[in-house]
């Protein structure tokens, strides 16, 4: 399988974040679980559905925060709240790529 990296920031902290795609069924969906990173579990798939206008992409995680119980406190708070902002705006670069308007 594919595995994938970038780096995330925790205020001043730089840390790796590595993913490997375990399932891809095109067009409709692809998923990744993460392999290092700040999670104790990740698993996100990328589920495309049709729709009369086109498509329609989206996001199912499933996760674990680090941290035990303190983690899972302040998940709704902390770690949701940046998942959405980030997802909102990963969705936004998807649909500027695919109307052929976005970069590469």
């Amino acid at each position: 399988m594919k595995r994938s990296s970038a780096e995330y920031f925790l205020g001043p902290i730089t840390a790796r974040w590595v993913a490997e795609h375990t399932a891809y069924d095109p067009p409709h969906m692809f998923e990744d679980i993460q392999v290092k990173g700040p999670f104790r579990n990740w698993c996100h798939r990328h589920i495309v559905e049709s729709h009369p206008d086109g498509a329609i992409l989206r996001d199912e995680i499933e996760y674990e925060p680090p941290c035990g119980f303190l983690g899972r406190a302040v998940a709704p708070i902390l770690i949701e709240k940046r998942l959405r902002k980030l997802f909102s705006h990963r969705h936004e670069i998807t649909r500027g790529w695919c109307e052929g308007r976005g970069e590469e």
